[in-house]
């Protein structure tokens, strides 16, 4: 069933699901952009490139297959093999390293030329559902898109208490109304791990969503094989969709001087790689939410069976959390049953749901944003701003645009017959009131609720939106302005 929004201590209200995770895998990348490769397709790129640099090197051909796939071939080269001689080992440990490099040096370019491009607007949709849901993400992908995504928006920030309303763009007439600084990449990764060695405190981060990436990233750094983990450390993520930008071999030098990347390489078994406490303590807070979830979601991850680790954590968890399972794939038959091999709930009950279109992951975003918008309406409508005839509390929109907040003011309300109420905004936020003034007031917004499903918020440019959460800022203080401020998901574009 699911929960009502509450309102937390700074007045933001939403429809919290701390117990709903997602894991995401190659799919959901390449959903986001075409030039993320899928598991195959990078381990053949890589091998290829890795090949034509040391060619002496690599004498062997490598034929990835269904039934023989790029994780298998690589985990046989990843550790010594009892079969083989030493001068043989250390040569699958040089063919290893160079493919390892490969990866990376494939994958970065392609995430490059992803992040030029604009990202689709689903994205954003999705991010502000799992913000305002603090879902936990278990991200099974080394690129950074979730992070880049994270930055290239303004999520609201439940950190300090009221802001104050500030004009931030003349061209729009919109005016910002910024909490604080907003979510950011160290809120959504709790400071895991630091950046440059920086750690961060737990009483300063934003309540968000969490992002747990149990292979490492693109953007983490380490002097290899360091059991402490004291040599782990993040780059600062500055890229925004449209503007990728890239560290410098020499800056990087300068700020994370001798490491190499730290991503765990698609092997059937990774015990090498969890040696590191790090890893070892992301992969248990993986599973403490995994155990603890009332849903799950995995999105574009095919549960491969080469995958022993995650599948072995996986089938743990569902065992003791009986979870609701959504599966997001265009072979949803396939990854289901594995599912269900794993101990899951069976493919026809209540249980499972399929999302298994060829557009599947903008599907399911699409949904999670109508999920969150059905369990506002009745919170909102229960909200008691206090009357003033004389000076009346407007009703804003807080929009996310271009990584700014910017706040709209509430201009007319329209009824659909499927119970959705329009909420129009005009591209400003005036708070100054005449008697000839007929735009809706807060009190007025809230009373127009009896009956609707949910709540879509019309921007000036026909720009439509689902509203996923809300702000009431001063509702506590009798002398304030009861604003309510309505948060649409996504980005304000066009």
């Amino acid at each position: 069933m699911e929960r009502e929004a509450q309102l937390d201590s700074s007045g933001v209200g939403s429809a919290d699901q701390p117990g709903e995770v997602l894991i995401l895998g190659a799919g959901f990348s390449r959903a986001i952009s075409r030039h993320l490769p899928l598991a195959n397709g990078l381990g053949a790129e890589a091998f290829e490139r890795a090949r034509k640099s040391a060619p002496g090197l690599f004498d062997e051909a490598i034929r990835v297959t269904d039934a023989y796939p790029f994780e298998v071939w690589l985990s046989l080269r990843a550790e010594d093999q009892p079969h083989l001689e030493e001068g043989a080992n250390r040569m699958n440990a040089a063919r290893f390293a160079k493919l390892s490099d490969a990866i990376v040096a494939v994958l970065g370019e392609a995430q490059e030329q992803a992040l030029a491009d604009e990202a689709p607007v689903w994205l954003y949709e999705l991010l502000s559902v799992l913000h305002y849901r603090r879902c936990s993400v278990i991200s099974l992908n080394y690129d950074t898109l979730i992070e880049v995504g994270i930055n290239s928006m303004h999520l609201g920030s439940r950190r300090n208490g009221t802001p104050w309303p500030l004009p931030i763009d003349d061209s729009i007439g919109a005016f910002a109304y910024i909490p604080s600084q907003g979510t950011t990449v160290d809120d959504v990764l709790r400071g895991q791990p630091p950046v440059s060695q920086l750690a961060a405190r737990a009483s300063e981060l934003d309540q968000t969503l969490r992002l747990l990436k149990l292979h490492g990233s693109l953007g983490w750094w380490w002097a290899p094989d360091d059991q402490s983990g004291a040599t782990l450390a993040r780059e600062q993520t500055s890229s925004t969709f449209g503007n990728p930008v890239v560290m410098s071999n020499e800056e990087r030098s300068l700020a994370l001087p001798g490491r190499e990347p730290f991503i765990v390489p698609p092997l059937a078994g990774k015990s090498r790689f969890f040696r590191n406490p790090l890893t070892r303590q992301l992969w248990r807070d993986a599973y403490r939410v995994l155990s603890n979830a009332t849903r799950i979601a995995l999105i574009g991850y095919s549960l491969p069976q080469t995958d022993h680790v995650m599948a072995g954590m996986l089938a743990s968890a569902l065992r003791a959390s009986n979870a609701d399972v959504e599966i997001v794939n265009p072979d949803g038959d396939d990854v289901a049953a594995r599912v269900v091999a794993l101990g899951g709930p069976s493919r026809d009950s209540e249980q499972m749901t399929y999302f298994d279109s060829e557009a599947c992951v903008e599907d399911y975003a699409r949904a999670l944003c109508d999920r969150s918008a059905a369990g506002l309406v009745g919170p909102i409508s229960r909200l008691t701003p206090i009357y003033r005839s004389q000076d009346p509390d407007p009703a804003g929109v807080a929009w996310s645009y271009r990584g700014q907040r910017v706040n709209h003011r509430v201009v007319s309300l329209e009824r659909r017959v499927d119970g959705e109420l329009i909420v129009d905004t005009e591209e400003s936020i005036d708070f100054s009131v005449d008697p000839s003034d007929t735009r809706p007031t807060t009190r007025e917004l809230i009373s127009s609720l009896e009956g609707v499903t949910r709540v879509v918020a019309r921007a000036p440019n026909g720009r439509e939106a689902t509203i996923v959460a809300f702000e009431t800022p001063n509702f506590e203080n009798r002398n304030a302005r009861h604003v309510l401020y309505l948060i649409p998901a996504g980005q304000l574009v066009g």
